[in-house]
Parts: C-alpha cells; sequence; structure tokens
C-alpha cells in the first residue's frame, strides 16, 4: 500500500510536466530555425564583415565569392 501511494505522488509530479507531441515538435522546429537562420545571417554578411573588420570596401571580395 506505501509503494502504491509513492507511485502514485511520483506520477502527479511527473504529470505536472507533460508536454504533447506537438508542443515538443514546436521546440525542436523553433531551435532547428533559429541555428538555420543564424547560420544563413552569416553566412550572407561574411564579406560585409570579414570587408569591414579588414579595413576594404569588400566590394572585391563579394564579386568573387559571391558566384552571382
Amino acid at each position: 500500500m506505501t509503494t502504491l501511494s509513492l507511485l502514485t505522488s511520483f506520477a502527479l509530479a511527473l504529470s505536472l510536466a507533460y508536454l504533447d507531441p506537438v508542443t515538443g515538435t514546436f521546440i525542436v522546429q523553433t531551435i532547428i530555425g533559429g541555428l538555420l537562420g543564424g547560420w544563413y545571417i552569416l553566412k550572407k554578411y561574411y564579406n560585409r564583415i570579414h570587408a569591414y573588420l579588414a579595413g576594404t570596401t569588400g566590394d572585391e571580395e563579394a564579386s568573387v565569392t559571391d558566384g552571382n
């Protein structure tokens, strides 16, 4: 009987932390989207940031590495 009451109280404590599959998927999707978005921004503006820190205009580097 004591074991049953301990398991019940333990299960109630865990039930307060329940996340349904949609919530878990949303959290994972948000993390992945944030990481990919940050990577894209760094990739997109890498030449400008590098040129600014190097003290050049950056136009020459952007035309060579951009590929367009």
